[in-house]
């Protein structure tokens, strides 16, 4: 049987699905994919189907979020750091 750590989980953001552990998730517990995959809050957790979470956010944009997870680097696009509409 698979550790609780090793167990994979998918992450379906914005439909863009991204493949990973659970240790890659808590591997920064303070952030807030750390603190949702700790195993204190698994009994939270209510996957839509077998291990596979939505979340309703930009997908393309999430990869690098999951870079920094599994590097613990920040790659940015220089398009994410441009904004269009600057608030007013």
């Amino acid at each position: 049987m698979t550790e609780n750590n090793e167990q994979k989980i998918i992450l379906n953001v914005g439909g863009v699905k991204y493949e990973t552990y659970r240790s890659t998730l808590t591997k920064y517990p303070e952030t807030l994919l750390g603190v949702m995959f700790s195993s204190r809050n698994e009994e939270l957790l209510h996957p839509t189907n077998e291990n596979e979470y939505f979340f309703d956010r930009n997908g393309n944009a999430f990869r690098y979020i999951m870079t920094f997870y599994r590097t613990g680097k920040i790659q940015l696009s220089p398009l994410l750091l441009t904004s269009r509409n600057p608030p007013s």
